[in-house]
């Protein structure tokens, strides 16, 4: 076969098997890599890179590099004589549509590849300053109820109605849960901007086979449905299943093992944010429902209350029966119709607040005492929490503030 390279190229004599194990653990086919890479690397085509996948030939130390970056895979990895071991891809719990499957594609794959490494990094270091982060809770059944759990967790965490009225904002609701939350005993991060993918791909995410425990949120979603992940995978995580969800509701009467897992997760996160029994105390009339100015107005005004989308209210309103299937169907149709706006990844751009609105209060004060500790250096501190250095005071002071 034809050799590309020039004089002046050096040859990266890598295990071929685990270039081809980078591409497919990044969800990549050959001709996604040389639509990705057809400008950087030149003469790039199928023949080529399978080439270099069965060991015909070798990319050059520049070609590989430029693979190690779109793989997301350290250098030396390729040079390595097997394949290294990685912890499992997390259940795919993702229903979309209720009916389509979706691959899970290479944007998925590097936010879990990261979840997964502040899982690591945060075991690691919990053991070097002698700390205990241990989960809270038992495991639950799914013959459990989860009406009565989430009444439970609910009453646990002190959010009853005056407390959903006194948070100003969907934001400060998120961040009231987040805290209740990781002071159980659980690390709840955010998509960072080089890891988000779109929400239509999931929602969010959970990891339960070691502590600690992992939820991690879609930022480009809207904060009220960030508010019904963040409660839907705390489900996952009570019941101890490490899930990939889309946390959308399942209208079907099939009774296998995904579909009982996520309604009642949906279920939980339903009643624990709307209770039953708080919009009964509403005393609001089926027949005035059915007129759709004021089904609008019922929606607006109770979806401000509770800090959740309308989407929600609705179903609840559909599930105590206060609204027939075709008003529900039809409602949400008109709002897939209308294309609903998606969150924004941040505000403004202040590289300390960003860091800790994705890295989450306690990761981010684990890696902070374990500098102060002497346990990590400045320049792991800075790794960790991927921040500039530069930048690390100001997070600190809005840890320890």
């Amino acid at each position: 076969m034809k050799s590309y390279m020039t004089k002046n190229e050096v040859e990266a004599p890598i295990n071929s098997s685990i270039l081809v194990w980078a591409r497919k653990s990044s969800g990549m086919e050959i001709e996604d890599v040389i639509q990705k890479l057809g400008k950087k690397i030149q003469r790039l085509n199928k023949e080529l890179l399978n080439s270099w996948e069965t060991g015909d030939q070798y990319p050059t130390l520049k070609q590989l590099q430029i693979l190690a970056d779109l793989y997301k895979r350290p250098l030396a990895s390729f040079f390595l004589t097997r394949i290294p071991l990685e912890e499992p891809l997390p259940k795919d719990f993702r229903t979309l549509d209720s009916k389509r499957a979706y691959r899970l594609t290479h944007r998925i794959r590097f936010a879990i590849r990261w979840a997964r490494r502040v899982q690591k990094i945060s075991s690691s270091l919990l053991t070097d300053i002698n700390k205990e982060y241990k989960f809270k809770y038992q495991k639950y059944l799914l013959s459990e109820d989860p009406i009565s759990l989430s009444e439970k967790i609910r009453s646990d965490f002190n959010y009853s109605k005056e407390t959903q009225l006194k948070l100003k904002t969907e934001n400060d609701a998120f961040e009231y849960l987040r805290a209740k939350i990781e002071g159980t005993g659980v690390i709840i991060l955010k998509t960072p901007s080089q890891y988000s993918f779109p929400v239509d791909q999931a929602r969010a995410l959970s990891f339960v086979d070691r502590e600690p425990y992992v939820i991690l949120i879609n930022n480009k979603d809207l904060t009220c449905a960030k508010i019904f992940s963040l409660i839907h995978e705390f489900a996952h995580l009570l019941i101890r299943e490490t899930s990939l969800c889309n946390t959308e509701y399942i209208d079907s009467n099939n009774s296998t093992f995904l579909e009982k897992t996520e309604v009642f997760c949906n279920q939980f996160a339903s009643n624990f944010l709307v209770p039953d029994q708080l919009i009964k105390s509403y005393n609001l009339k089926s027949i005035l429902l059915e007129e759709d100015a004021y089904l609008d107005v019922t929606l607006n005004q109770l979806s401000h209350e509770f800090k959740v989308s309308k989407h929600v209210i609705l179903r609840k309103l559909l599930d105590l029966n206060l609204i027939n299937s075709n008003i529900y169907r039809n409602k949400v149709a008109s709002w897939r119709n209308n294309k609903l706006p998606r969150g924004k990844q941040f505000g403004k751009n202040v590289p300390s607040i960003n860091a800790l609105k994705t890295n989450g209060l306690k990761y981010s004060g684990l890696v902070l005492e374990a500098y102060k500790n002497d346990r990590i250096t400045y320049s792991d501190a800075s790794d960790y929490l991927n921040l500039k250095s530069k930048y690390l005071p100001q997070l600190e002071h809005l840890v320890f503030e």
